[in-house]
Protein backbone atom coordinates (compact mmCIF):
# COMPACT_ATOMS: atom_id res chain seq x y z
CA UNK A 1 0.00 0.00 0.00
CA UNK A 2 1.07 3.58 -0.56
CA UNK A 3 1.66 5.69 2.53
CA UNK A 4 -0.93 8.40 2.87
CA UNK A 5 -0.20 10.42 6.00
CA UNK A 6 2.82 12.55 6.78
CA UNK A 7 3.93 10.13 9.49
CA UNK A 8 3.52 7.11 7.16
CA UNK A 9 5.62 8.84 4.52
CA UNK A 10 8.29 9.88 7.02
CA UNK A 11 8.59 6.32 8.30
CA UNK A 12 9.00 5.11 4.73
CA UNK A 13 11.90 7.44 3.88
CA UNK A 14 13.75 7.69 7.20
CA UNK A 15 15.62 5.32 9.46
CA UNK A 16 14.75 4.14 12.93
CA UNK A 17 17.60 6.20 14.39
CA UNK A 18 16.01 9.33 12.91
CA UNK A 19 12.78 8.47 14.71
CA UNK A 20 14.50 8.19 18.07
CA UNK A 21 15.64 11.80 17.81
CA UNK A 22 12.62 13.63 16.44
CA UNK A 23 9.57 15.25 18.01
CA UNK A 24 6.54 16.07 15.87
CA UNK A 25 3.66 18.07 17.38
CA UNK A 26 0.27 16.52 16.65
CA UNK A 27 0.43 14.28 13.60
CA UNK A 28 2.49 16.65 11.44
CA UNK A 29 -0.33 17.16 8.96
CA UNK A 30 -0.28 20.86 9.91
CA UNK A 31 3.07 21.34 8.13
CA UNK A 32 1.61 21.56 4.60
CA UNK A 33 -0.83 24.27 5.69
CA UNK A 34 2.02 26.19 7.31
CA UNK A 35 4.07 25.92 4.09
CA UNK A 36 1.14 27.23 2.01
CA UNK A 37 0.41 30.09 4.41
CA UNK A 38 4.04 31.15 4.67
CA UNK A 39 4.08 30.63 8.44
CA UNK A 40 6.77 27.92 8.60
CA UNK A 41 10.15 29.01 9.97
CA UNK A 42 13.05 26.57 9.66
CA UNK A 43 16.37 26.79 11.46
CA UNK A 44 19.28 24.41 11.91
CA UNK A 45 22.75 24.14 13.40
CA UNK A 46 25.62 21.70 13.61
CA UNK A 47 27.89 20.59 16.41
CA UNK A 48 31.34 19.05 16.65
CA UNK A 49 33.16 18.72 19.95
CA UNK A 50 36.63 17.39 19.19
CA UNK A 51 37.47 17.20 22.91
CA UNK A 52 34.75 14.56 23.28
CA UNK A 53 35.23 12.73 19.99
CA UNK A 54 37.17 13.19 16.76
CA UNK A 55 34.80 10.88 14.89
CA UNK A 56 31.34 12.14 15.84
CA UNK A 57 29.30 15.20 14.98
CA UNK A 58 25.65 16.11 14.95
CA UNK A 59 23.11 18.54 13.59
CA UNK A 60 19.79 19.76 14.92
CA UNK A 61 16.83 21.53 13.40
CA UNK A 62 13.51 23.11 14.27
CA UNK A 63 10.49 23.79 12.09
CA UNK A 64 8.12 26.23 13.78
CA UNK A 65 4.70 27.44 12.64
CA UNK A 66 4.35 31.08 13.67
CA UNK A 67 0.54 30.81 13.54
CA UNK A 68 -0.22 27.61 15.46
CA UNK A 69 3.08 27.42 17.41
CA UNK A 70 3.32 23.74 16.44
CA UNK A 71 6.83 22.40 15.91
CA UNK A 72 8.99 19.63 14.59
CA UNK A 73 12.37 19.29 16.32
CA UNK A 74 15.07 16.79 15.66
CA UNK A 75 18.72 15.94 15.58
CA UNK A 76 20.94 13.63 13.60
CA UNK A 77 24.30 12.24 14.69
CA UNK A 78 27.01 10.68 12.60
CA UNK A 79 30.06 8.62 13.43
CA UNK A 80 32.58 9.25 10.69
CA UNK A 81 36.31 9.76 10.25
CA UNK A 82 35.27 12.92 8.34
CA UNK A 83 33.50 14.36 11.41
CA UNK A 84 33.90 18.11 11.81
CA UNK A 85 31.85 21.29 12.25
CA UNK A 86 31.03 21.46 8.55
CA UNK A 87 29.63 17.91 8.50
CA UNK A 88 27.49 18.71 11.53
CA UNK A 89 26.02 21.73 9.76
CA UNK A 90 24.98 19.58 6.81
CA UNK A 91 23.43 16.99 9.11
CA UNK A 92 21.29 19.78 10.57
CA UNK A 93 20.27 20.83 7.06
CA UNK A 94 19.21 17.34 6.00
CA UNK A 95 16.63 16.93 8.77
CA UNK A 96 14.16 19.54 7.51
CA UNK A 97 14.65 18.36 3.93
CA UNK A 98 13.63 14.82 4.95
CA UNK A 99 10.61 16.21 6.79
CA UNK A 100 9.60 18.31 3.78
CA UNK A 101 10.03 15.33 1.45
CA UNK A 102 7.55 13.36 3.59
CA UNK A 103 5.15 16.32 3.72
CA UNK A 104 5.03 16.58 -0.07
CA UNK A 105 4.80 12.80 -0.52
CA UNK A 106 1.72 12.83 1.71
CA UNK A 107 0.22 15.76 -0.21
CA UNK A 108 1.01 15.19 -3.90
CA UNK A 109 -2.14 17.02 -4.98
CA UNK A 110 -1.05 20.30 -3.37
CA UNK A 111 0.67 22.77 -5.71
CA UNK A 112 3.47 24.51 -3.84
CA UNK A 113 5.53 25.51 -6.87
CA UNK A 114 4.73 29.18 -6.21
CA UNK A 115 5.77 29.01 -2.53
CA UNK A 116 9.10 30.36 -1.33
CA UNK A 117 10.28 28.59 1.79
CA UNK A 118 13.15 29.99 3.83
CA UNK A 119 15.71 27.87 5.64
CA UNK A 120 18.08 29.55 8.09
CA UNK A 121 21.60 28.33 8.79
CA UNK A 122 24.67 30.00 10.28
CA UNK A 123 27.02 28.24 7.86
CA UNK A 124 27.68 29.97 4.55
CA UNK A 125 28.69 26.73 2.84
CA UNK A 126 25.33 25.10 3.61
CA UNK A 127 23.57 28.25 2.38
CA UNK A 128 25.63 28.48 -0.82
CA UNK A 129 25.19 24.81 -1.74
CA UNK A 130 21.50 24.95 -0.82
CA UNK A 131 20.90 27.90 -3.11
CA UNK A 132 22.71 26.14 -5.98
CA UNK A 133 20.99 22.73 -6.11
CA UNK A 134 21.87 22.17 -9.78
CA UNK A 135 25.55 23.12 -9.48
CA UNK A 136 28.08 20.34 -9.68
CA UNK A 137 30.26 19.43 -6.72
CA UNK A 138 34.04 19.78 -7.03
CA UNK A 139 35.99 16.52 -7.13
CA UNK A 140 37.84 17.37 -3.90
CA UNK A 141 34.80 18.83 -2.07
CA UNK A 142 34.82 17.96 1.63
CA UNK A 143 31.60 16.39 2.94
CA UNK A 144 30.54 15.74 -0.67
CA UNK A 145 28.24 12.89 0.38
CA UNK A 146 26.04 15.14 2.53
CA UNK A 147 26.21 18.06 0.10
CA UNK A 148 25.03 15.71 -2.65
CA UNK A 149 22.05 14.67 -0.50
CA UNK A 150 21.20 18.31 0.22
CA UNK A 151 21.22 19.09 -3.51
CA UNK A 152 19.16 16.02 -4.45
CA UNK A 153 16.47 16.70 -1.86
CA UNK A 154 16.42 20.39 -2.78
CA UNK A 155 15.85 19.53 -6.44
CA UNK A 156 12.99 17.09 -5.83
CA UNK A 157 10.99 19.23 -3.43
CA UNK A 158 8.11 21.01 -5.23
CA UNK A 159 8.74 24.33 -3.52
CA UNK A 160 11.21 27.20 -4.01
CA UNK A 161 13.78 26.84 -1.24
CA UNK A 162 15.70 29.93 -0.20
CA UNK A 163 18.61 29.39 2.16
CA UNK A 164 19.59 32.32 4.39
CA UNK A 165 22.64 33.04 6.52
Amino acid sequence: TNPSTFLDCLKQISSESFWRNIEVDDDGDWIIKSVLQGTLVIGMDGSYMSKLSHTACSGAFIMHCTDTKLEVKGCMADASPQADNYRGEFLGALGPLLILRAVFMANPQVDCSHVRLGLHCDNKGVVTHGNQPHASIKADQVQADLIRLQKIYSRVLPVQLQWHH
